[in-house]
Parts: C-alpha cells; sequence; structure tokens
C-alpha cells in the first residue's frame, strides 16, 4: 500500500471548530455537571459499592436490583445522551478544539482514540457535543465499564457496546463506523501529566478485523488528556501494579485532579482526527498482513502526533508503548 508522507504544509484540514471556555457562572455551572455526567461510568462503582456497605437493607436491595437490570436489558437511550449534550462539557476547559482532517463517510470507518488518559474525558466531550460529527457512530468500550455495578448503567445509557471480538465482526459486517480506545486501561496506567504515551503496540485486534472488512481507519488524537489530571510517577511501583491489575481487566492508576475528581480546566485540548488510511479487504490477513498495516497505522498516529503537537504543548516525542 501507498502511504504518501503527509507534513504539516500538505494537511488542509476539512473542518476546524474553536470553543472557548465558558464565560459566565451559568455556563461554568452547568460545564461542571456536565463533566460530572460524563465520569459517572467511571464512579458510579464508587457509589455503589459505598452504598452496599453502608447503606440500609432495603437501599442494598434496589442497588442489586439495578445492578441486574443493567447488565439484561439496558442499552443506549436517546433522551439521557441529549440531555447530556445540554450541559455542553465541552466548554469547562480552557479551550477546546475539533481538527477533522478530511471529509469523514457515514460508514465503513474505524477510529482508533488516542490516549486513554484516566477516564477518556477529552474524546467523551468532542462526542457529546457533537463537534466531531461521529454522533451516529459506534462507541466501544472495556466490558469492565459496561457490566460494574452502576457505574454501567451511565455507561449503557451513553451508547457504550462491549469492544470484545464478536461485537467487533458484527459492527464491521453491517458497516458501522466505529470509535474506540484501543490502549484501554494499560494506556490509563501509564497515562503521564508531563509526557504524551500510547499503549499500542501489543493493539493488533482491529487491524486485523479492518483488513477482514476493507475498513478505512482513521487515527484520532485527544492533545491535552494526559494533562488534566496529576498522575504519580515517581513511585515506579505504582504503575507497576497497575499494569498487573490491566492482565485481568481491571483500572490500575492512581490521580488526583482539580477538587479531586474534576480535571484540570486551565488546559488548552483538541482532538484531531486525521486522514483515513484505506485498508485492502483481506478475507483471512496473515501475521505479516496485520504486521505490516499495523507498523503503517504508528506511523501515521506518530505522523498525526508531529503535525499538531508544538501548536497544542505536548510533548517533544510521542511515547508509544
Amino acid at each position: 500500500m501507498d502511504i504518501p508522507n503527509q507534513n504539516a504544509k500538505q494537511i488542509k484540514p476539512f473542518l476546524i471548530k474553536k470553543f472557548k471556555q465558558a464565560e459566565n457562572l451559568k455556563e461554568k455551572i452547568l460545564a461542571k455537571i456536565g463533566i460530572l455526567l460524563i465520569s459517572l461510568p467511571f464512579v458510579g462503582f464508587i457509589i455503589f459499592f459505598t452504598c452496599i456497605y453502608y447503606c440500609s437493607f432495603p437501599i442494598k436491595v434496589l442497588l442489586i436490583l439495578i445492578a441486574i437490570f443493567q447488565n439484561l436489558i439496558l442499552s443506549r437511550v436517546n433522551s439521557y445522551f441529549q440531555f447530556i449534550q445540554f450541559f455542553q462539557s465541552h466548554k469547562y476547559y480552557k479551550s477546546f478544539t475539533c481538527i477533522v482532517e478530511e471529509e469523514i463517510k457515514p460508514q465503513n470507518c474505524l477510529f482508533p482514540s488516542h490516549p486513554h488518559g484516566i477516564i477518556a474525558n477529552v474524546v467523551s466531550a468532542a462526542l457529546l457535543n457533537g463537534s466531531i460529527n461521529l454522533d451516529k457512530a459506534i462507541t466501544f468500550g472495556t466490558r469492565f465499564v459496561r457490566f460494574i455495578p452502576l457505574g454501567g448503567l451511565f455507561a449503557r445509557l451513553i451508547g457504550i457496546e462491549g469492544v470484545d471480538n464478536n461485537n467487533f465482526k458484527k459492527r464491521m459486517k453491517e458497516g458501522k463506523n466505529i470509535l474506540f480506545i484501543p490502549g484501554g486501561f494499560e494506556c490509563a496506567t501509564l497515562t503521564d501529566h508531563a509526557k504524551d504515551k500510547v499503549y499500542i503496540k501489543k493493539r493488533k485486534g482491529f487491524i486485523k478485523y479492518a483488513l477482514m472488512f476493507g475498513y478505512k481507519v482513521h487515527p484520532v488524537y485527544n492533545f491535552g488528556e494526559n494533562r488534566l489530571y496529576f498522575t504519580f510517577k515517581k513511585w515506579k511501583i505504582v504503575e507497576k501494579i497497575g499494569l498487573f491489575l490491566n492482565r485481568f481487566k481491571l483500572p490500575g492508576v492512581i490521580f488526583v485532579g482539580k477538587y479531586f475528581v474534576f480535571p484540570r480546566d486551565d488546559v488548552d485540548i483538541c482532538t484531531v482526527i486525521g486522514k483515513g488510511i484505506q485498508f485492502p479487504k483481506i478475507e483471512k490477513p496473515t501475521e505479516y498482513d496485520v504486521d505490516k498495516h499495523h507498523t503503517i497505522y504508528i506511523n501515521q498516529l506518530e505522523e498525526l502526533f508531529s503535525r499538531y503537537k508544538d501548536e497544542f504543548g505536548a510533548s517533544e516525542k510521542l511515547e508509544i508503548y
């Protein structure tokens, strides 16, 4: 496959949208509520287990019934999605920019998003405000987020689907556009507020499926995601323990933000959707095919990062794990 070397001068973005921070008290309060709502899938399980331990027996029974309900029949509710959009969480940040380098096709596109960050704030805000025009794309997330009691309730209401192999193949057969974060919990564990890092070297499954179904793959990078929380990187043992927990599909990161749980609001952030890489359709891709196109993808991701790193105050180099 002939992939041209694209530098900053060759790229003329198809779409650029810029949003300023909330200017009045009402907008600021609404934006903070929006950020809190985005965080519910990730903090809901803490609330659940706290209530299970401290609350009365009827409350415990109610929470357990809710957990059973969420895992049996609950799926995306458009009215809830629109309710969260109302709060315009993107205005929480100092500035929010969305750049789309080329027009996006309505189907057969894959959007691997990097980095995961602590709780994927940036890509969530971009999706919810509709600024990157992916509101009709299927969003995949780890099964942990979907199944954790209470937290999974909010994840399902937003429309997060399982990132398992069967669901990938099912949705690709339907030609759906798919957004997901390939780095997962490992990328979250590696998050460093002083460095840009992505976990991708061992993530090749999506490359295989993109080849099987002939998808166009758009690398996505979220500048500023890693700076939204302070991470404890002086203690290497914390990272090692976190990566160990990640083997069992469990989160393993220690962090602190503004007012402990809120992300910093003094950061300029940007979501960039890069030009797509059209993969050939190979029904039974070999290991060589997968490795070849995985390398092409990583090279395109690094080029995308290099094009915008100076503009958005990123690290000098993107560290690939």
